[in-house]
């Protein structure tokens, strides 16, 4: 394990709330394969987001591992007190990691936490692993979290309220099943344009276009782009 690195705090750890959450964020610049390493002292779920290129996690040892590739993400949580987290990051790789203690995280779902995982893995031992690829909501709450310029005094706040944001988008399972029965949704083909124009936003965020502007760049109707 000598190749991992313990994690910069200065460097990776964007935010940090005690007993609360964590977020780390790595992006790697170099053109070598970069370790690190966070080593946990108390029950948390974990959440990581990998944006660009893809990520290797291990949890204590090599062999028990995850692969995330551009826009994948998974929750993953071990029923360990404590555990090594080991990250391996090709170059050009990026990747965002929240970790939530066990018991901020129940408090923050009023007792229905049990619809948000596979339990029964729990139950029985078992880690939970659940991955599923990150919305484009979410897209732009982590870009959010590492590009947006703000005064340092109000950093923290900031941060902290982007973290709720993601989390709210992360655990909203109601969407797609409403979506599905909703005779109002927009099509396929708007969708994609819809997407396109979120992404725009993403990208130039710092002097983003008019309304009139985008829904031109995207070939949409201002109307369908305000829903």
């Amino acid at each position: 394990m000598e190749k991992y690195k313990n994690i910069d705090k200065s460097a990776h750890v964007l935010v940090e709330e005690k007993d609360a959450f964590k977020v780390l964020y790595f992006n790697n610049l170099t053109d070598h394969v970069d370790n690190f390493q966070t080593k946990l002292t108390n029950n948390y779920i974990q959440l990581f987001f990998c944006t660009e290129n893809e990520v290797r996690i291990a949890f204590n040892v090599e062999h028990c591992a995850i692969t995330l590739k551009e826009n994948d993400s998974s929750m993953v949580h071990y029923k360990d007190e404590s555990m090594n987290i080991l990250y391996t990051l090709p170059p050009q790789s990026q990747l965002n990691v929240v970790l939530i203690s066990l018991n901020f995280f129940h408090s923050l779902f009023s007792g229905k936490e049990n619809v948000l995982f596979n339990f029964k893995n729990y139950k029985n031992g078992q880690p939970i692993i659940e991955p599923k690829l990150i919305e484009v909501s979410e897209q732009m709450i982590l870009k959010q979290l590492i590009s947006f310029r703000i005064t340092d005094s109000l950093r923290p706040i900031y941060l902290k309220g982007k973290v709720y944001e993601l989390l709210s988008h992360y655990f909203n399972t109601t969407t797609d099943a409403t979506n599905a029965n909703c005779p109002y949704v927009p099509n396929g083909d708007t969708v994609g344009k819809i997407k396109q124009a979120k992404e725009i936003i993403i990208e130039e965020m710092n002097n983003p276009p008019g309304l009139q502007e985008l829904a031109k760049q995207v070939g949409l109707n201002i109307k369908k782009l305000k829903r």
